[in-house]
């Protein structure tokens, strides 16, 4: 796939003080919005002159960025150096309602198991498809043209729904990104429409041409052990099967024989949504890239 460019201006903001992160404000076209790019090079990316990996994030960058410099510098070349993209959005009010909107794909109400007023939705919802455009036809092209990255060599990293996003682009445009690093993703949206997704892919495809890694945390699906205490109720655990759900869809990918689809996936034991985070990085980065969890 090659990624066309639509818009080219890019404004640079104050570099962080931590050396090599450099943070852009974007207006984009598809969109009608401002994101916010935050890109971080590699220790001594200066002395390199391959290209590099480059791994997207959707949400986490800044955890992202410090592990994967950590693996890159310590690991003796058992793991690559790589490029960090976040993707996000300016710190204002509306930022949340502008990441509900563009990290769901369909137009679609939260489930009325999702306490009133706890998600803003004064953006609307259902803004997946142009985000992924925003993605492929603006940011991508923007990094390429600023930074040494491989064409094609790129990781899709999400966690909650920006974990269903990446689903939804898996099941789309599997192409635009080689790797998919997903974590909790809410599958329950829309009435689990991600298994429609799946199915449609199968019915007319013969190969998912994807590496995937998808972790949930074990504690996600317990009532009587969820933290923060109360977060949601019994009722609301059981139906969004956080667990349940990327169990059965794992299960039906793996039952598809695809030649090019390599797949795994981890129940967290005494993780809970807003702890397995880490852990599943951690893991699904070495498996992704390394095929090994022994370092």
């Amino acid at each position: 796939m090659t990624a066309q460019s639509t818009h080219n201006e890019w404004t640079e903001g104050p570099s962080s003080l931590v050396t090599g992160i450099v943070g852009y404000e974007f207006d984009s076209q598809i969109l009608g919005d401002r994101l916010a790019i935050t890109v971080a090079t590699p220790l001594f990316y200066e002395t390199m002159t391959e290209p590099l990996p480059a791994l997207y994030v959707l949400e986490g960058g800044t955890t992202v960025i410090g592990y994967s410099r950590l693996l890159g510098a310590l690991s003796a070349g058992h793991f690559p150096q790589t490029l960090v993209v976040g993707v996000g959005y300016i710190l204002a009010p509306g930022s949340m309602a502008r990441r509900n909107r563009n990290l769901t794909p369909t137009v679609a109400s939260f489930p009325p198991w999702v306490p009133e007023g706890a998600v803003d939705t004064s953006f609307g919802l259902g803004g997946g498809p142009q985000f992924l455009r925003s993605l492929i036809e603006e940011v991508i092209p923007g990094i390429e043209a600023r930074y040494r990255v491989h064409p094609t060599d790129r990781t899709l990293i999400g966690v909650s729904l920006s974990g269903l996003f990446g689903l939804y682009v898996l099941f789309h445009q599997p192409e635009a990104f080689a790797r998919y690093l997903l974590v909790s993703p809410a599958i329950w949206w829309d009435n689990a429409i991600c298994f429609s997704y799946e199915q449609a892919w199968a019915e007319q495809h013969t190969d998912l041409p994807s590496r995937v890694f998808c972790a949930v945390g074990e504690l996600e699906e317990v009532p009587d052990r969820q933290w923060p205490p109360n977060m949601m109720t019994e009722e609301a655990m059981y139906q969004a099967r956080m667990v349940s759900n990327v169990q059965e869809l794992i299960g039906r990918l793996g039952s598809r024989g695809y030649a090019s689809l390599t797949l795994e996936s981890v129940v967290f034991p005494d993780e809970h949504h807003l702890t397995v985070f880490p852990a599943a990085l951690s893991r699904g980065l070495l498996r992704l890239f390394t095929g090994n969890d022994e370092h």
